[in-house]
């Protein structure tokens, strides 16, 4: 990765950028490869409708059952993010589920 200044570098590994892969497509690109490409046109834009389409900004959390969540992402060839847990870990000792967060017993949930 010497083509790149270390804090370049840097800032990329903190963001979960792909440095090397990120570097194979620009070079790739340069030397012509996407030119018989042609551009994608977005035919419009669909309403954010909370189900299909879901607003998400840096406060955002979407809830699943744990299971789901693991099928989803292995079906991506991926795993649990660093930052799931089981719904209710952050709340204080003692402290109750928020309504609507019952579950039957063995149907963990997992927070994204």
């Amino acid at each position: 990765m010497d083509r790149l200044p270390p804090a370049l570098l840097a800032d990329m590994e903190s963001k979960g950028i792909d440095a090397a892969l990120t570097l194979s497509i620009l070079d790739d690109y340069n030397e012509g490869l996407y030119d018989s490409v042609g551009s994608v046109k977005a035919a419009g834009v669909p309403a954010i409708d909370g189900s299909s389409v879901v607003a998400m900004g840096p406060d955002a959390v979407y809830r699943l059952p744990a299971h789901e969540a693991r099928e989803r992402l292995e079906a991506l060839g991926l795993g649990l993010p660093g930052s799931a847990r089981p719904a209710g870990e952050d709340r204080p000792a003692g402290e109750g589920r928020p309504a609507g967060e019952d579950r039957p017993a063995g149907e963990g949930r997992t927070s994204v």
